[in-house]
């Protein structure tokens, strides 16, 4: 049985190529539930972390799952926001990104600060 080819192979390997280029529409959480930060925030946290920063990484598939093999803790002032973020976006579905009409697998950055 041949495969079926949705003419989108060339596009998806430009996308895998350079991943920090340039796309139509990014991948994009279509509900951010659970929420990513908890509240409250433990007060030993707070203490240790008074303005929390978060940055982490995730690869987002075509059929809009975030890959959590994928995921990556790019800034964290505290474990406890980066474990809460892995734990929401695991849950999470997504619009995947688009380009030149095709679906392909591109990193989706959250970012959380309180500055």
């Amino acid at each position: 049985v041949a495969a079926v080819s949705d003419g989108c192979g060339p596009i998806r390997d430009e996308v895998a190529a350079n991943p920090a280029g340039p796309v139509d529409q990014p991948a994009a959480p279509l509900a951010m539930k659970p929420a990513p930060v908890r509240r409250p925030v433990p007060p030993n946290v707070l203490r240790v972390d008074p303005t929390p920063e978060l940055v982490v990484r995730v690869m987002v598939d075509t059929l809009g799952k975030p890959d959590m093999k994928s995921f990556t803790v790019v800034k964290s002032t505290h474990r406890w926001y980066a474990d809460g973020a892995k734990a929401a976006i695991a849950k999470w579905s997504f619009s995947p990104t688009m380009h030149r009409g095709c679906k392909v697998v591109r990193p989706y950055t959250f970012s959380f600060t309180s500055r």
